[in-house]
């Protein structure tokens, strides 16, 4: 197969491609190939129109080449969606992409043809779809509830446009000529996204913004600066192929947090620590990625680090804000703080970093195609649980499965198996176990995941109603501590309504399942009560 584009993954869980790697797209005769690939467990994950979705599992060994792989990808069958694309002048419009979403899924992608044409192929449900057009330089309106074999829809797409605008010191009025923009899209319909903050730097304080889809979209401007409180303007529209009105954005002087990192136990001042502060209620393994810098919303600053004296400072919060952080560091344990208070005149901390302890986890289960397990440590020092510090680490075959970084005191361990289905992925958990450790402690323990999933209980049962069960997800709470969670992540029911849970200790729950699909959402509790070891059935209703 010609034209297919082939994308390497490394880690399951996140479905993330890596970097440093092109996504070649196969030649005439099929063939592709990736080079300098490092030895490890991968995906191969092909991108196909007219074929039905794969993932092929790939060891690359420690020496050596992979050579004379094949994937074997299957047509997809079923009906189409078919028309034509022209532009605001009226003329057909060539080389857009046209795609077909059913609830919130992708399921099929094209390009329109010279004259315009286009055909949506290997769709099955019977109606229901949203057909959307775009490129490079043209955006169109979405078309929503659109029939299976419509073969006449006519597509129109606007030329894109420029937003123009200038960012200025809100005391003095002087430009500022360092600042990042992150842009807000808002859509006739009612759907927003937002792009990554891109850097600029103007001694004017100006800045064009390319492409920008045209009006009718609205665009929201978050910007930032060191030192400034973040700022949004005022919703702004491009004239297709036009310009935007200048639009002038100005930032206000912020408050500082300032402090000093030291080792725990020596108070020696410890260099090159990294400082992130947020307004996350929950912690997030992305707080500590210090590659998380473009995606990072108005709720997260970009991580400082720590001088050679332990000093550090962060800029920008507004006066009497109360803010949260997290510091990390190779071989220090990760320390959070929560509830800051910020004022005007700025504040002053010490954040005391112990030793790492290091948890080796021996993980032992029979591994089956298209499985993977997990093991995440849960920290049991501090609260909420929601905003405690966590770490996971995959295990795609049975061996050890390092956890570093941790700080010492209790952890609940936890054992996760995910199932590669389609474009995603399900979980289950299996059981847990509970460790302390110690500051510059090396553990190593032996966990046999498979006799988890016997040792606990589990329940299972079938959701019923006016519902879309694929649409419903389930979580379980203690009902003792109602923040502790015995999900791994939301579980979804089957499309026949089947939902399985498992890993759960003896004792008292609350199951909430919730109809997303619902406006406003609907949700049913349901008390349950378990032993070791019992196998529970019940029946969920929606009316």
């Amino acid at each position: 197969i010609a034209g297919v584009r082939i994308a390497l993954e490394k880690h399951f869980e996140s479905r993330r491609t890596l970097g440093g790697f092109e996504t070649p797209v196969t030649r005439d005769d099929g063939s592709f190939a990736f080079h300098r690939v490092a030895p490890g467990e991968y995906v191969l994950r092909p991108y196909s129109d007219v074929h039905v979705p794969r993932t092929f599992p790939l060891a690359m060994p420690e020496t050596g080449d992979v050579v004379d792989l094949e994937l074997r990808l299957p047509r997809r069958s079923g009906g189409f969606i078919a028309g034509h694309v022209v532009d605001d002048t009226g003329a057909r419009a060539p080389g857009v992409t046209v795609v077909a979403w059913r609830r919130g899924r992708l399921l099929a992608r094209t390009r329109s043809a010279e004259d315009g044409t286009f055909r949506l192929e290997g769709l099955e449900a019977p109606g229901g779809y949203t057909i959307s057009a775009h490129s490079g330089d043209a955006w169109g309106r979405r078309v929503k509830e659109v029939e299976l074999y419509t073969a006449d829809l006519a597509l129109t797409v606007l030329r894109r446009g420029r937003i123009v605008g200038r960012v200025v010191d809100a005391e003095t009025g002087d430009p500022i000529d360092h600042f990042e923009i992150r842009t807000a899209f808002e859509r006739p319909d009612g759907n927003r996204f937002h792009r990554t903050w891109s850097p600029f730097s103007s001694e004017s304080g100006l800045f064009v913004i390319e492409r920008a889809e045209p009006d009718p979209v609205r665009v929201e401007l978050h910007v930032r600066s060191e030192g400034y409180v973040s700022a949004k303007s005022p919703l702004v529209s491009a004239r297709p192929g036009g310009e935007s009105e200048l639009v002038e954005i100005q930032l206000e002087r912020g408050a500082s947090l300032r402090g000093a990192v030291v080792e725990t136990d020596t108070r020696e001042p410890i260099a090159g620590v990294r400082i992130r502060c947020h307004r996350r209620e929950a912690f997030a393994p992305y707080l500590v990625d210090p590659a998380r810098e473009s995606w990072t919303g108005e709720d997260m600053w970009k991580p400082t680090m720590s001088h050679d004296d332990g000093r550090f400072e962060v800029t920008g919060f507004e006066s009497g804000e109360t803010v949260h952080l997290v510091a990390w560091k190779d071989g220090y344990g990760t320390v959070t703080r929560r509830d800051i208070e910020v004022a005007a005149s700025g504040a002053t901390i010490e954040i005391a970093l112990p030793r790492e302890a290091t948890l080796v986890v021996d993980a032992r289960f029979t591994p089956r195609p298209g499985e993977f397990h997990v093991v995440t440590a849960l920290h049991r020092e501090e609260r909420p649980w929601p905003a405690a510090f966590r770490l996971s680490r995959s295990a795609p075959g049975p061996g050890a499965v390092e956890l570093a970084g941790l700080p010492p005191g209790r952890f609940r361990l936890i054992v996760s198996r995910h199932t590669r289905r389609g474009g995603g992925t399900s979980a289950v958990l299996l059981g847990e176990e509970h460790v302390r450790l110690a500051a510059g402690e090396r553990r190593k323990i032996v966990v046999d995941a498979d006799e988890l999933e016997r040792r606990f209980a589990s329940v299972s049962g079938t959701v019923t109603g006016a519902v879309d069960p694929t649409r419903v997800i389930v979580n379980v709470f203690s009902k003792r501590d109602g923040e502790e969670s015995y999900t791994p992540g939301n579980v979804t029911c089957e499309a026949d309504g089947r939902f399985y849970l498992a890993g759960l200790p003896a004792g008292e729950y609350v199951l909430v399942f919730v109809d997303t699909a619902a406006s406003p959402r609907v949700e049913r509790r349901v008390p349950l009560t378990v032993a070791n070891r019992q196998r529970r059935e019940i029946a969920v209703a929606f009316e």
